[in-house]
């Protein structure tokens, strides 16, 4: 994965509900950095199945494969502040805040709000 094609900068994960097989959400890399081996990480839940662990469960696993596996540096989330669920996950997940960003994300309704910004070292 790391050694692919700099064009390739997302990588997605779907989550899949084991008794039903349906996809119930993703987690995956973007913005990947390979000069310091370092990424972005995003993911999304179907509202049906949030407050499960899930999403925490998945950022966990990808989080430890990036580490062990591929040796990235550093992960990173961006955050809209009111996202508290989001909060919530990275934090569990061991990713500490580290700041915000100003004026960084356009939202559906067009306004331009602040983001949080966690990172995750691998140590």
């Amino acid at each position: 994965m790391v050694n692919n094609s700099q064009e390739n900068s997302y990588f997605p994960f779907v989550i899949v509900d084991s008794s039903s097989q349906r996809i119930i959400g993703f987690v995956g890399l973007y913005n990947i950095d390979r000069s310091i081996l370092k990424s972005e990480v995003g993911f999304f839940i179907d509202k049906e199945y949030t407050g499960r662990g899930i999403a925490t469960g998945a950022l966990q696993v990808l989080s430890e494969y990036c580490f062990s596996e591929f040796k990235f540096e550093k992960l990173f989330l961006r955050i809209h502040q009111s996202n508290i669920a989001s909060k919530t996950v990275a934090e569990r997940c061991g990713f500490e805040l580290e700041g915000e960003i100003r004026r960084e994300y356009k939202t559906s309704s067009g306004e331009i709000v602040d983001q949080l910004y966690y990172g995750k070292l691998n140590q």
